[in-house]
């Protein structure tokens, strides 16, 4: 990878880590804390949502073991007063969190890219990523319960290249 994709991949981690801790700190009232590393790859056993958009070429993928995701969206129905969920709300909820995250990210895209970019059709996929450039997520929640989750993200190399400027002719 370039150093230009490499800065946009960077970019890209960083903005999302940052939407999905304010969309915590809008559900829970607290700011959770959140570290990105890159590497990692795509776990087969995980729940996967897979988002793609319109206005931009390719797709992000996040993921998450069951343990993780229902944390999240316990940390997110106990800051609603909510402490006993059944699991198809607790993973609709979770499925809120990346929806509001990832519709953040696509109004960075669209500032990056000088046009509009929303997400499209997103959902839960079984199926495995294309081409793409993996980090691994890890929240911190104060709580009380104190708790951490972790995430897999992805962006195909299709919408990085999107995302980086082209050279300027020598």
């Amino acid at each position: 990878m370039d150093l230009a994709s490499q800065s946009v991949q960077e970019w890209f981690f960083e903005r999302l880590t940052s939407r999905l801790a304010g969309v915590f700190e809008l559900m829970t009232g607290t700011r959770p804390e959140i570290q990105g590393r890159p590497g990692g790859a795509p776990d087969a056993s995980a729940l996967r949502w897979r988002q793609p958009f319109r206005g931009a070429p390719g797709i992000v993928w996040i993921e998450a073991s069951e343990q993780h995701w229902t944390e999240g969206g316990n940390q997110i129905l106990r800051g609603a007063g909510i402490e006993n969920a059944d699991k198809p709300t607790i993973q609709s909820t979770y499925f809120e969190l990346l929806g509001q995250a990832l519709s953040g990210v696509a109004q960075d895209f669209s500032d990056r890219l000088g046009k509009e970019v929303v997400c499209t059709d997103g959902g839960e996929s079984p199926q495995k990523t294309g081409t793409a450039e993996w980090a691994r997520i890890a929240i911190q929640f104060g709580g009380p319960p104190a708790s951490a989750i972790e995430l897999a993200a992805a962006i195909e190399s299709s919408l990085l290249d999107a995302l980086t400027p082209a050279e300027a002719p020598s």
